[in-house]
């Protein structure tokens, strides 16, 4: 486990592990949400030396996961406890 800004560690650890590719989560957030929010995948697809593969995450109304750490991204506390009471 790591700790840091977001996209520069992952950045380092790729150099540092010698990363082939870097295949990371999205939202997919676009305008105002993004440029509010920031976009971790889009500075590492900026900045990477190493093919990025970006896939948008999206949590499915059949998925029964309890806690799922792509679907918790982004996600505060309370909107994670309601996610949760409303799968039921």
């Amino acid at each position: 486990m790591v700790f840091g800004h977001p996209a520069a560690t992952i950045l380092e650890v790729a150099t540092r592990e010698g990363a082939d590719m870097i295949v990371m989560g999205t939202h997919g957030r676009t305008g105002l949400a993004r440029a509010m929010m920031g976009s971790v995948a889009e500075e590492i697809v900026r900045h990477a030396d190493v093919p990025v593969v970006t896939v948008r995450v999206r949590r499915s109304p059949a998925c029964g996961a309890r806690r799922c750490a792509t679907c918790d991204l982004g996600h505060s506390d309370l909107e994670r406890a309601m996610s949760a009471e409303d799968a039921g």
